[in-house]
């Protein structure tokens, strides 16, 4: 599902908050005397993203809760740069169910025409790359640059504080004529300029409505005439997020796309080494999971608050550019266990121990306990090459689903943007398969030294037919379980996945 929402934000400006002004090669103290009219700022996150923005599978709006810390104003007009930043105590916010705002209190300008640049909550990084511009070109350089994410300690463009979430926005700056003679209290009507901001990150979510049978949730496969058979079961549900960019744009592109959107891998290879994945995405956090949240009816944005969540960023291709080695997905592993008639024999049950490898025939399409049976009665086609049995270490089975599919049915997916200030959570339904072996989509790199290589030790099994290549595009002919992914003022976002 996904959560698709601008954050509505406002910010008071007092009178007496931090000011700067920029002029030729270097500062320069602000005279007021040059002023000669009031102004004052409005910040918001719309409602609604705009028409185009891939807005899939919308279930309702989310208000959020969000951290504001401080709101910094560039003000860009007759050779100056005048930089105004408000403090916590600088700001009045009213955050409501629906929508926060800040109005800045007015504050004396130069008449003219006036590009105005707004952050909220912005980074020491973004600061210092804005504050070194010494004119308006300069600015929109570094206004329009892409930033690291997350890796910059102190600079993360989203972080929980106080269960809050505390994350840099920005907007489009605005360019407006400010007239002149306008009084404080006439500031707000005359000379008010309005800033549309969306908040730089994601929210990734993972619930589950199927119910659970003594702890652990039924894989049940489709017959013929649609007749469900309990094949499995899969316990320990945990999820965690992976491939989405190491950088992002201070400023969304018009066309939302993100810094690495002309990556489109063409081959394993291509996906490998260091010029392939790995340098353009983060892989962080598979090894950081969460369980999966469980539901009792359909999620919605009343769940939202209590449903953890992590953090991603913005990424994008164009809409032909889509690959399952490009694409933010979200990786759920489990604990497999096998139903009695789906083992070779009783034999093989009953010498299997709990939390070993499992081992599954695909020839027989059972499964084994002890490996050596396992590949005498699955042998290699035409004798040669390895058995055909794929090994489920510790017992354990990998499902993955992407954040923002364009379409409800798996076989026609073509694309799945996940685009910054949506919450998109993916909600499982059903199981209707047996997983993975591992997780396919973590890049590797010939060169063991380098230490950029993400770890996976969750490598799937060569022998595993249903192992994806990251070159392919996203359409799917078998699915692993029902997931329904919501993207939440921040918008809600919902659909179905059988798995």
């Amino acid at each position: 599902m996904k959560l698709n929402k601008m954050f509505l934000v406002g910010a008071l400006l007092s009178l007496g908050f931090a000011s700067c002004s920029k002029e030729g090669n270097g500062p320069a103290p602000d005279s007021s005397s040059t002023a000669d009219t009031h102004m004052s700022v409005s910040m918001s996150l719309p409602q609604h993203n705009r028409a185009g923005d891939n807005d899939y599978n919308p279930i309702g709006e989310y208000g959020g809760v969000d951290k504001i810390n401080d709101l910094t104003v560039y003000v860009v007009g007759d050779g100056k740069i005048d930089v105004r930043k408000l403090s916590t105590a600088d700001l009045q916010v009213n955050q409501g169910a629906s929508t926060t705002s800040i109005v800045t209190a007015p504050f004396q300008v130069k008449s003219g025409e006036k590009t105005v640049y707004a952050i909220v909550n912005i980074t020491p990084k973004v600061e210092a790359a804005l504050n070194a511009a010494t004119n308006a070109a300069d600015l929109k350089v570094a206004y329009e640059a892409a930033y690291a994410a997350f890796s910059d300690a102190g600079s993360e463009i989203a972080t929980l504080v106080n269960n809050q979430d505390q994350m840099i926005m920005s907007g489009k700056p605005v360019v407006q004529t400010i007239l002149p003679n306008v009084s404080a209290a006439n500031a707000s009507v005359q000379n008010k300029v309005p800033i549309i901001v969306k908040r730089a990150a994601i929210r990734a979510s993972m619930t589950i409505t199927q119910q659970p049978v003594n702890g652990a949730y039924e894989i049940k496969a489709l017959r013929p005439g649609n007749v469900e058979v309990v094949i499995a079961t899969v316990s320990d549900l945990k999820w965690s997020v992976a491939q989405y960019e190491k950088k992002y744009y201070l400023q969304q592109k018009d066309n939302a796309l993100s810094p690495a959107a002309s990556f489109v891998p063409a081959s394993t290879d291509n996906y490998n080494g260091a010029n392939g994945a790995m340098k353009h995405y983060d892989y962080s956090q598979l090894a950081n999971r969460i369980t999966v949240h469980q539901l009792n009816s359909a999620y919605s944005a009343a769940d939202v608050p209590n449903v953890p969540y992590k953090y991603v960023s913005e990424t994008t291709h164009a809409d032909n550019d889509y690959r399952k080695g490009n694409t933010t997905y979200i990786l759920v592993k489990g604990k497999l266990k096998p139903v009695a008639t789906m083992w070779a024999d009783d034999e093989e049950q009953a010498a299997y121990q709990e939390g070993g490898d499992l081992f599954l025939g695909l020839v027989t399409g059972k499964f084994y306990a002890n490996e050596a049976n396992a590949n005498a009665a699955n042998p290699a086609s035409g004798g040669a090459g390895n058995p055909r049995v794929v090994t489920y270490k510790a017992a354990a089975v990998y499902y993955y689903a992407w954040l923002n599919p364009n379409t409800l049915d798996p076989t026609t997916w073509t694309m799945s943007p996940a685009r910054r200030n949506n919450i998109y959570n993916v909600n499982i339904s059903k199981f209707r398969n047996i997983g993975l072996s591992g997780n396919p989509f973590v890049p590797t790199d010939p060169d063991p030294n380098n230490p950029d290589t993400p770890d996976n030790p969750d490598t799937p099994d060569p022998e595993d037919p249903d192992t994806p290549n990251p070159e392919e595009p996203l359409p799917v002919q078998k699915t692993y379980m029902v997931v329904d992914v919501t993207v939440t003022p921040w918008t809600l976002h919902n659909y179905d996945i059988e798995f």
